[in-house]
């Protein structure tokens, strides 16, 4: 079974422990400060190495040597050979919080600077910030921001669309041009991300021996007004209007649209979320703030998966780690911390939906198997030649059995879909489709 990097943690250790104070209790806490999850064995580390070194010993020691030395520590490997891993809040190299100053970003420091860059009058302002939340209160009709539809699923709840309407997307999206896509996200973001998307994240996990896949459970709901205030507040500006900020981009749902759930009412929990003012999934800048509220979600994993050398990435809420030889024992145990480290980070992993994958059966990320390489999943194959073989023969109205607008255009999306994922293995499925007779 092969356990963490026990070199990584101890690194991590020897940096927290040199940080301050030489003595038993301040070592503690900077251990229990410096890790998520932080074991019980740190404090009898802190108190060993107090034990092992005085302060003029410890004022001698560098980060290098005393890692040299917490790599061979018993109390280290025991604890991680127990899978009592301290999971760091930063990595040890390359990962670092967005840069405060981001080039690009525009200087708005009043509500009328804001209304002005959205091309609004202060009353509209106002009316689209809806800071008190009259949306939930509104009857359907032209005094709603919102359009609302239900996506019925037959496994887990039902998805609610919340649509923003024309004059408040319009104000979206120019907070999405003018602000959020100046603002770096985490490289372990796929998703939502120009040049990154769901093959890539897929690919980044291909040829491994296990790879864990885990759910985000209610991803945009759990993102709250107050979460995304933070961000605009992160990138400089004021109180007031981070404020006026997150109040555009977050929606409290009303109590009628929620009851109207295609399979009854939702759960209790997701009730009171989509009641709270939230990150609306239809929104235009949703998937950005999405991505920079979690960006501490990324470092802790990305430092979970540096501690055990495994490759980590996220799309939305996939969550994916993978590594070319893994324990099985290993897999679920870095499973485990991660579930434990999105909870601290504010968000709930779905453990209907956590996959801990061999690679003797298929390896699925985003829809893409990624066992040897990355490869369209023989039953979506299947279909998709089934569809193109009796279009050829039996014309494509016969197959058009959903009534699509554009049947035609559906087709191709699939074919593009399945070219880039393995373009040697769709060339079939293009020959399938140039027979069409669409006459």
């Amino acid at each position: 079974m092969r356990s963490p990097n026990p070199r990584v943690v101890a690194r991590h250790l020897a940096i927290a422990a040199l940080a301050g104070p030489w003595n038993a209790v301040a070592l503690a806490r900077r251990f229990v400060a410096s890790f998520r999850p932080a074991p019980h064995w740190l404090a009898d580390l802190a108190r060993a190495l107090v034990d092992r070194y005085d302060a003029a010993q410890a004022a001698a020691l560098d980060v290098d040597t005393l890692t040299d030395r917490l790599h061979r520590d018993a109390l280290v490997r025991d604890g991680i050979a127990r899978g009592e891993i301290p999971v760091p809040r930063t990595a040890v190299a390359d990962v670092g919080p967005p840069s405060l100053d981001v080039p690009g970003l525009p200087v708005i420091t009043t509500d009328a600077e804001l209304a002005d860059r959205l091309e609004l009058d202060a009353g509209e302002l106002v009316w689209l910030a809806d800071e008190w939340s009259q949306e939930a209160r509104r009857a359907e009709g032209p005094q709603r921001h919102y359009r609302y539809r239900w996506l019925a699923r037959d496994y887990g709840p039902d998805r609610l669309i919340e649509m923003p309407k024309p004059r408040l997307r319009d104000a979206q999206r120019l907070i999405h041009q003018a602000l959020l896509r100046h603002v770096p996200v985490h490289a372990a973001a796929q998703g939502f991300v120009r040049g990154r998307g769901a093959i890539g994240h897929a690919r980044l996990h291909t040829g491994a021996a296990w790879v864990v896949r885990l759910d985000l459970s209610q991803f945009f709901c759990r993102i709250t007004r107050p979460r995304v205030r933070g961000v605009f507040a992160l990138l400089g500006y004021d109180a007031r209007v981070a404020a006026l900020l997150a109040a555009l981009c977050t929606n409290r749902v009303p109590t009628p649209v929620i009851a109207a759930a295609p399979h009854g009412a939702p759960s209790w929990e997701q009730r009171q979320l989509l009641r709270m003012p939230h990150l609306p999934q239809g929104a235009p800048t949703s998937p950005a703030l999405a991505n920079l509220v979690a960006y501490a979600l990324d470092v802790r994993l990305a430092a979970l998966a540096t501690t055990f050398g495994a490759t980590y990435s996220r799309y939305a809420d996939d969550l994916t780690f993978s590594h070319p030889r893994w324990s099985r024992a290993a897999a679920s145990r870095c499973a485990r911390t991660a579930a434990v480290v999105a909870a601290e980070c504010g968000f709930t992993i779905n453990p209907r939906k956590t996959l801990v994958m061999g690679a003797q059966h298929a390896q699925t990320v985003t829809g893409v198997v990624v066992n040897r390489h990355a490869n369209l999943a023989r039953r979506d194959y299947d279909r998709l030649k089934a569809i193109l073989a009796n279009c050829v023969r039996h014309g494509p109205a016969s197959q058009n059995r959903d009534g699509r607008a554009d049947f035609r255009a559906w087709l191709r999306g699939h074919l593009a879909h399945a070219q880039a994922i393995n373009p040697a293995r769709a060339g079939k499925l293009v020959a399938l489709y140039a027979r069409i007779d669409w006459n």
